[in-house]
């Protein structure tokens, strides 16, 4: 191949540096922007959930995206999940794991719920999280974004843990024959049993809207 490109480059008479020699200082350009990058996101976006005690509602949320197999394809599903009483905000399905599919999620849960100024969002790095467009709409709504540290998925362990029992409970015994039907099963389980009736020892054998609503009746002061 070296040969065959310094033939071409004697026959046309170029006098600039090797091919494979520009090709090697592109990926290294490349790789010094991806770094600069990578470096820009972590010290403006750090981790703002370690060490923090979350202990009311609203207060910080947590996304992440997962998979769903059916015999059509993948579904990807996203969600956004209030930290402290554990309701699954929102969620969303989709045939492809897009950027698209977190701000259309993020939207739904701010719609619905009215997170109010200050509210922590917190997710892993992936690039749908770290994309332009989802980073501009969360700063237009005054809502601060954190990110796992790089090589610490627990950071991230309420989406983390959701998705396990969803997976569990829902999924992983059944075989979803079209997208349709997963996507009717996964909305019935969050919205029909996980928000409304699946109790949790840490919310005092409540389940999470049964809890928000005590807290806001003020019979309760914090998760346990």
């Amino acid at each position: 191949m070296v040969h065959q490109i310094a033939e071409v480059r004697l026959v046309i008479g170029l006098k600039v540096p090797r091919l494979y020699d520009l090709i090697a200082s592109r990926i290294r350009n490349i790789q010094r922007e991806a770094f600069s990058s990578f470096r820009w996101c972590r010290r403006r976006h750090g981790c703002l959930v370690k060490d923090l005690e979350i202990t009311e509602p609203f207060q910080a949320v947590s996304s992440d995206i997962s998979y769903i197999r059916t015999m059509e394809g993948f579904e990807y599903l996203c969600t956004v999940k209030d930290i402290a009483s554990g309701i699954v905000l929102a969620e969303t399905m989709a045939e492809h794991m897009s950027s698209e599919l977190v701000l259309v999620t993020i939207k739904k849960a701010l719609n619905r719920w009215h997170l109010l100024a200050g509210t922590i969002f917190h997710s892993d790095r992936g690039s749908q999280y770290t994309s332009k467009k989802v980073m501009e709409y969360l700063s237009e709504n005054q809502i601060r974004q954190s990110f796992s540290r790089v090589g610490k998925p627990g950071d991230n362990a309420w989406s983390e843990s959701f998705f396990a029992n969803l997976k569990k409970e829902a999924v992983h015994w059944r075989h979803f024959k079209t997208r349709e039907e997963a996507r009717q099963a996964i909305f019935a389980y969050i919205e029909g049993f996980y928000n409304t009736r699946r109790i949790q020892k840490r919310l005092y054998y409540l389940s999470p809207i049964q809890w928000l609503r005590r807290w806001e009746n003020g019979h309760l002061s914090k998760v346990a």
